[in-house]
C-alpha cells in the first residue's frame, strides 16, 4: 500500500527536501521527536472551539513527539503537545486529502515545490454541515526545511474569533 502523501502527491513529491519526504513515506508506525512553539487562543469563543477540535489550549516552548500509525486507508497523527495530545485522522479523496480533527472536516489541496509541501484548505464542515468559505481564509499549514530539519508551521486565525492556534517547529526524521 502507498504511502497516503504519495497517493496525493505522486511524483511531485519527489521535489521536497528529503526529511520531509522520509516523514511521509516512513514505514508505519513511526515516532518523531523534536521541539515547537505554540501559541494558543486567547479569546473565550477562540479557546472553547481550540478544546472541542482538540487543538492545544496553552502557550508553550517545549518537546514534541508525532506519531504516524496506518488505520486502514488512513493515517491517524497524534501530535504529543502537553498536557494532552493532539489527534487528527487524514486520508485522500478525490485528490484531496481529508483531516478530521474532532467534529471538525478540513479539506486540503497538498502542493509541493523545492521548499517544501503547502496544505491550502479547500473547504470544511462541522458535523457534517458546511463551513462558510470565508472562514478557512486564516488557516494555514506549510512543511518546509528549518535548520536542515523537518520543519512545520500551523495557524488558524477566523473572522470574528481572531487567534485560534499556531504552533511552530521541527522533528528529528531519521
Amino acid at each position: 500500500m502507498a504511502a497516503l502523501f504519495r497517493e496525493l502527491l505522486g511524483e511531485s513529491l519527489d521535489r521536497v527536501p528529503a526529511p520531509i519526504r522520509a516523514l511521509h513515506e516512513a514505514a508505519l508506525p513511526r515516532r518523531f521527536e523534536g521541539r515547537a512553539q505554540v501559541r494558543a487562543a486567547q479569546g473565550w469563543l477562540a479557546r472553547g472551539l481550540a478544546r472541542v477540535v482538540g487543538l492545544p489550549g496553552r502557550d508553550l516552548d517545549a518537546p514534541v513527539a508525532v506519531t504516524i500509525e496506518r488505520d486502514g486507508d488512513a493515517e491517524v497523527w497524534t501530535r504529543h503537545f502537553p498536557p494532552r495530545p493532539m489527534r487528527s485522522r487524514l486520508w485522500q479523496r478525490g485528490g484531496v486529502l481529508h483531516e478530521q480533527l474532532g467534529p471538525v472536516l478540513l479539506r486540503f489541496r497538498l502542493q509541493a515545490d523545492d521548499e517544501g509541501l503547502s496544505w491550502q484548505p479547500l473547504s470544511a464542515s462541522s458535523a457534517g454541515a458546511p463551513v462558510p468559505a470565508a472562514l478557512l481564509r486564516g488557516i494555514s499549514a506549510r512543511e518546509s526545511l528549518r535548520d536542515g530539519r523537518y520543519g512545520f508551521a500551523v495557524g488558524a486565525r477566523l473572522p470574528g474569533l481572531g487567534h485560534v492556534v499556531a504552533y511552530e517547529g521541527w522533528l528529528d526524521v531519521e
